[in-house]
């Protein structure tokens, strides 16, 4: 079946306790090479316009099959393409397709910001971060008599985004730049230019993962730092958010060929045999359900 951004189906959507699900209406929001390539997509439920306006709901105006349409892009869901039963429509304006995307990453974005919106805005130099490095999140420190910030980014960038996007547990990571091993906020001075020009390596580095990511789902913020409670003027660490993983069965490898693995709070290189290994258990776990999809090839 072929499944293109901006198609409409009715999908049997997951509820808890009911295996079959609910029958709803869903325009399918990933980009087409996550629809060809992955056993998930990602869709926005579409209901009446009533609904929306009774509940208060952020929305779209479309126009599918009848009038007063409406997507409601803060209800989506990532479901297995074996749910979409049957292709009703299509959103075929270019206008409500670039509304659609603003609103979709507009929820994105605070949703994975909201947790810790007030920290993020401003970090102490000299403080100690709140989290530990785990399986969610990890910490590199700028040692700029050593190496530029951007070249330090430019060597763990891949490798530790596609580390998360593998990870054990299937859940966000979050990259922090700036931060030493022991949680202890150092930051580093970042122009305006120096800024620009990493955010473009982000977003290079993005385009070499294999295979395709929905590059609109991964963020990159430069946080504010202060001293004495001051903010110093172009001092920041920066915080990459990489998201789960649409289909856990699928392993995602750098440029080179290379595959890492998050296990335990460490970004480990896995190769030769334990590569198969790791294909041949993902893909057996997935045939049969086995929740515990990622028991590492070393334990």
């Amino acid at each position: 079946m072929l499944i293109r951004q901006w198609d409409i189906y009715l999908a049997k959507i997951p509820i808890e306790g009911v295996e079959m699900g609910e029958v709803k209406s869903v325009l399918v929001i990933s980009n087409n090479a996550i629809n060809k390539f992955s056993q998930c997509v990602n869709v926005i439920i579409v209901a009446p316009k009533k609904y929306a306006n009774e509940n208060n709901l952020l929305h779209v105006d479309i126009e599918v099959n009848e009038k007063d349409t409406i997507a409601l892009v803060n209800h989506n869901e990532t479901i297995n393409k074996n749910r979409l039963v049957v292709k009703v429509g299509q959103v075929n304006d270019e206008r409500i397709r670039k509304k659609i995307l603003a609103a979709w990453n507009m929820i994105i974005n605070n949703e994975n910001k909201m947790e810790q919106l007030e920290f993020e805005r401003f970090f102490e130099i000299g403080s100690t971060f709140e989290k530990d490095e785990d399986n969610e999140y990890e910490f590199k420190e700028f040692r700029v008599d050593q190496e530029a910030p951007r070249d330090l980014m430019a060597r763990k960038l891949e490798k530790y985004i596609c580390g998360f996007l593998n990870g054990e547990n299937n859940k966000f990571g979050k990259i922090y730049f700036g931060i030493t091993d022991d949680g202890i906020i150092k930051g580093t001075y970042l122009n305006r230019e120096d800024r620009d020009d990493i955010r473009q390596l982000f977003i290079d580095r993005l385009k070499y993962i294999r295979p395709v990511v929905d590059r609109s789902l991964f963020t990159i913020e430069f946080i504010k730092l202060k001293k004495n409670g001051k903010i110093e003027k172009d001092y920041y660490i920066i915080e990459i958010y990489v998201p789960p993983s649409p289909d856990p069965s699928v392993l995602y490898f750098t440029r080179d060929d290379k595959l890492y693995i998050r296990f335990d709070g460490r970004n480990e290189k896995i190769e030769g045999p334990e590569i198969q290994e790791v294909i041949k258990t993902r893909l057996l776990n997935k045939i049969i359900g086995d929740k515990d999809f990622f028991k590492s090839p070393k334990s």
